[in-house]
């Protein structure tokens, strides 16, 4: 009997059944049996201690009734235990006989050691265990373990007890064991093999199919499957039988079509391997065609940039199997006509919405007749050299904006906050008396206001402007900037947000991100001049440090709000897509747009350490992505105001700008402040030395010559820790702007700035 066999399977499953069986038999044998003769040996030897008890305590009576208790005790005692020795010891017919220890744990009566001595020097611990007045517990006996069982007298103190060896305690146990195992291994013998017998005859007629079978698979289709069975067997072994003469026909067939093939496959395998092996050893995509432009050679690479295998491209058109190489076809027909070779650069590919570029080269094969004519095509990726390229144009590019920005901001935004400032002060002179000189003046502050935007959203691009970053709840944000653009778009615009954020803030500027959201809805709006659905979604992803690594942008692993403005508008034109977060580039009319809408988002999600990026299709809308970090700080809702509010006060003006001094000053005075002017840093300097505290707040500018106001801060707070300083430019740079975060500055006025900004941020600097 093989051991692989059904019949040696089942019978290990059986006899495994009755050696599971006879072991739980046993354990719960043993446990059952193990309980009855604890209780049983308790309730034999409780007896014969009490026995022994009450023997003592007729001794006590009769010792208490001579009336001379302490002259007769010890000859009571000492008849008693002449008594036990006589009544115990004498008769060899008991095997466990009685042990008395007097108060100390001395024998007075033992079977092997003699009055005196103590149990203590076969177990230490024995002695320790009589604390109850009566119980059992076990231990060592001469080195062999014992039950113990005792109850001690108390009018003599001494202990009655038992030393019972366990294998003398459980004797009976081990015995009804052992036969018990005796029994059940017997009988499951027994019935093991008759079990045997009855299985090996009902399976006989399985094996005897087996073995035909065998001799079908291994070639032998003559010989007929029978069995001698009437059962479900023999409808099984009918059914192979007639399998058997289907193989043997279809096997028939077969050996026909192979002979007719074999030697046609053998000329086509050789001719293919010998091609494969030219075009598969090269890292460029290798494509050949025939006359007809059906595809004769793929190789490997062409495998791997289209994902279709050599066996589905074969002897298919060009055109079917690489349709995007559709530009090439009229150079690819004028190729094989002029047999010259001709080149496309840097093509365009998108793939697994990625964008690829590719050199395309075509290599017209040298053949004497036309009718064999063809060409090979090879493709090669440059994407990485392509995005080299770009990146570095880009770079040279932002750096040109940046240089641009810095180089007129300063001028530019000065003059500005002059003719705000005093474009503010008339109106507030004249609004009342003079309304059309009011409202010329409201026509300046709105002009200075659009060039101040201007000039921000470049330096913004160019980073150059000052972030203002807080702790912001993004959901928010939202809200407020949909209920800004319900009243800015056409109503025949359905706005929606599906707002699904968990963890909503961020640390950022909240003006500077409410304008990202405002212009990309505007823009989303222009795309539908006929109405049409803007949803603004939210989600939180998480960005691992392979992805953050990979991105252009300047990421950390974390986890992120993913914003999401889809518009069904009419999308953006390939050749577009990569030009819209480009500085002054629009598609709309002249006077319609300055281009820098797109830009300065750009920059400021840049600057939040975010992600930006654009999908779309032309007629089908467009879709952009923001994706901005979490932060674990508690959001703060940002009030807008833009009333002035009154304060008293003694200011330093400090702007190398006249315009500035003497506008700003009339401003702060009309305020209700007392106003001192310096027109650099030094001069601030020395005033605030010796003005001996009576500035409350100084109004600094950054750029100025002599000593500009990093410089002038640096040197204030080497004397004057606690001043109250105000920062004011038209840009920092970064760096700068990371030096002046460690001065404990009040407040941060960017220029130009309105009479409301000014007015609030003094307030609440001198408020605190």
């Amino acid at each position: 009997m093989k051991f692989k066999s059904l019949t040696s399977k089942l019978l290990l499953f059986i006899i495994a059944s009755f050696i599971l069986v006879i072991a739980g038999v046993v354990v719960i044998a043993n446990y059952h049996l193990t309980k009855i003769i604890d209780k049983s040996q308790e309730e034999i030897f409780t007896e014969k201690i009490n026995v022994i008890w009450e023997n003592l305590d007729r001794s006590e009576d009769r010792l208490n009734q001579t009336g001379l208790r302490e002259a007769y005790q010890n000859d009571f005692q000492t008849a008693f235990l002449s008594t036990m020795q006589s009544t115990y010891y004498a008769q060899s017919i008991i095997h466990i006989k009685p042990i008395i220890l007097d108060p100390a744990g001395k024998i007075l009566l033992h079977p092997s050691l003699h009055k005196g001595e103590s149990l203590s020097g076969s177990d230490a611990s024995i002695n320790e265990k009589f604390a109850d007045e009566q119980g059992n517990f076990y231990s060592e006996f001469s080195g062999d373990p014992s039950w113990y069982i005792y109850k001690k007298f108390e009018p003599w103190n001494w202990i009655i007890l038992y030393a019972v060896p366990l294998e003398v305690k459980y004797r009976d146990k081990k015995t009804f064991t052992a036969l018990l195992l005796a029994t059940m291994f017997t009988v499951s013998i027994i019935v093991t093999l008759l079990l045997s017998i009855v299985i090996a005859r009902q399976l006989r007629p399985i094996k005897t199919l087996t073995k035909i079978t065998s001799e079908i698979a291994a070639g032998e289709m003559e010989k007929p499957i029978l069995t001698d069975s009437h059962d479900e067997i023999a409808t099984l072994a009918e059914s192979f039988d007639q399998m058997r003469l289907a193989v043997k026909d279809q096997f028939h067939k077969l050996n026909l079509e192979m002979k007719e093939r074999e030697h046609i496959e053998k000329e086509l395998v050789e001719l293919k391997q010998y091609l494969l092996d030219i075009i598969n050893s090269m890292s460029s995509a290798i494509i050949a065609i025939n006359g007809e432009k059906k595809i004769t050679q793929w190789n490997i690479s062409a495998e791997i940039r289209s994902g279709i295998s050599a066996e589905k491209a074969l002897s298919q058109p060009l055109e079917t199997v690489c349709p995007e190489l559709a530009q090439t076809y009229p150079l690819l027909t004028e190729s094989i006509r002029e047999r010259r070779i001709k080149k496309f650069s840097k093509q365009e590919r998108i793939s697994d919405e990625n964008t690829i570029y590719e050199d395309i080269t075509i290599f017209p094969l040298s053949t004497t007749s036309l009718a064999d004519s063809g060409a090979v095509i090879r493709i090669d990726n440059v994407t990485k050299e392509y995005e080299f390229e770009q990146q570095i144009s880009h770079r040279s590019k932002m750096d040109a904006i940046g240089q641009l920005a810095g180089g007129v901001a300063h001028d530019f935004n000065n003059m500005l906050s002059g003719i705000l400032g005093a474009a503010q002060l008339i109106q507030r002179k004249t609004e009342k008396d003079q309304p059309n000189l009011a409202q010329m003046s409201e026509l300046i502050i709105q002009a200075c206001t659009r060039a101040a935007d201007l000039t921000q959203k470049l330096l913004s691009f160019g980073r150059k402007g000052k972030i203002i970053s807080t702790p912001l709840n993004i959901h928010s944000l939202i809200t407020d900037t949909v209920e800004l653009l319900s009243r800015t778009i056409d109503k025949k615009i359905n706005m929606t947000c599906a707002l699904e954020a968990k963890n909503t803030t961020i640390f950022g500027d909240g003006s500077g991100l409410q304008n990202v959201l405002m212009n990309i809805g505007i823009n989303a709006s222009h795309s539908m001049p006929d109405g049409g659905e803007f949803i603004i979604r939210t989600k939180n992803t998480w960005l691992d440090k392979m992805y953050c690594d990979s991105s252009p942008f300047d990421i950390e692993e974390g986890e992120y709000v993913q914003i999401e403005f889809e518009d069904s508008g009419c999308g953006i034109a390939p050749e577009n897509i990569k030009k819209i977060f480009d500085p002054f580039f629009t598609t709309k009319e002249h006077g319609k747009g300055a281009g820098l809408g797109l830009a300065a988002a750009y920059g400021a999600i840049r600057d939040h350490s975010g992600i930006i990026a654009v999908e779309s299709k032309l007629d089908k809308g467009t879709t952009f992505s923001v994706l901005l970090p979490c932060s674990e700080s508690e959001a703060q809702n940002d009030v807008y105001k833009t009333e002035i509010v009154s304060g008293t006060g003694n200011v330093l003006l400090v702007d190398d700008e006249e315009v500035i001094r003497l506008t700003c000053s009339q401003m702060l005075e009309d305020m209700g402040y007392t106003v001192f002017v310096a027109s650099n840093g030094k001069e601030a300097v020395d005033m605030i030395r010796e003005s001996d505290n009576r500035i409350d707040v100084t109004i600094m500018d950054m750029i100025m010559p002599v000593m500009d106001g990093q410089k002038a801060i640096e040197t204030i707070r080497s004397f004057d820790a606690e001043m109250k300083i105000i920062a004011s430019s038209g840009f920092v740079k970064d760096a700068e702007n990371n030096r002046l975060e460690s001065f404990n500055l009040s407040g941060f006025l960017h220029k130009p700035y309105k009479i409301s900004e000014l007015s609030q941020l003094l307030k609440a600097t001198l408020q605190n």
